[in-house]
């Protein structure tokens, strides 16, 4: 938590308190001044939480207290260790240390795009991030393999659908009218309308297969498009890797 006190205003404290076990320790700008171990009662409030004020039938003088402001509070629900106390109470400006973050923002690769995300002070005031000279740097590269293949699906394959709502099953082997196919389960014959040309397919997704017919990836398209029976169609399918 960081304070500004009321006897100068200019003066600011890093108030850290930390229970670690049976243990409750207070730091104040990093140094530790008090410890001792939590009441064994409960220390539960009248309301759910109070930050930086009392109840009203809190009647205490306060005195230069009343001049406190917390400028900034977290809560962790662990209990940092000393590296994290110091950093936590530097407010160095170039560094910014208590941000308690080395990262700056994001790069977008495919875009070729910086952005700084970060909310340390210094990129976020003046000319921000161009106010000084900066060195971009990675922990390292990862290649990225690109690889396409042509599909071509000639004008008199796949000119029907696999649906099985397309189909009907029925009472004989003797096909059945419009009317009478309504309402039948699935089976070994296509509906009138499938079978009349009337109705094409439509392709929503093309599988990739090796040698020995396994199905070794699947391309789903962005939006269904409708099979032709007049022309070929070839589709161009890329992945990464």
């Amino acid at each position: 938590m960081a304070t500004e006190t009321g006897s100068s205003a200019n003066s600011w404290n890093h108030i850290l308190i930390r229970n670690s076990g049976s243990e409750c320790e207070m730091f104040i700008d990093g140094v530790g001044q008090s410890s001792g171990s939590l009441p064994q009662h409960s220390t539960a409030n009248a309301a759910d939480i109070i930050i930086g004020s009392f109840t009203s039938s809190y009647n205490t003088n306060l005195g230069a207290l009343n001049n406190d402001r917390i400028a900034e509070l977290r809560i962790y629900d662990y209990a940092v260790n000393s590296t994290a106390l110091n950093s936590l109470s530097n407010r160095d400006y170039i560094s910014g240390s208590l941000f308690q973050t080395n990262v700056a923002g994001n790069i977008f690769y495919r875009n070729g795009q910086l952005v700084v995300s970060s909310p340390l002070t210094k990129y976020n005031s003046g000319s921000g991030l161009f106010a000084e000279a900066s060195t971009t740097s990675w922990k390292g590269t990862h290649t990225i393999y690109e690889n396409q293949v042509l599909v071509r699906v000639p004008r008199g394959s796949f000119n029907t659908t696999i649906n099985p709502s397309a189909t009907y099953s029925p009472v004989t082997d003797k096909p059945l009218t419009e009317a009478q196919q309504a309402g039948r389960l699935p089976g070994n014959r296509y509906k009138a309308i499938f079978e009349s040309g009337s109705a094409f397919p439509y392709i929503t997704s093309i599988g990739l297969y090796n040698d020995q017919y396994q199905l070794l990836a699947v391309a789903k398209l962005a939006q269904p498009i409708q099979k032709r029976n007049d022309i070929d169609m070839n589709f161009l399918i890329r992945w990464d890797y």
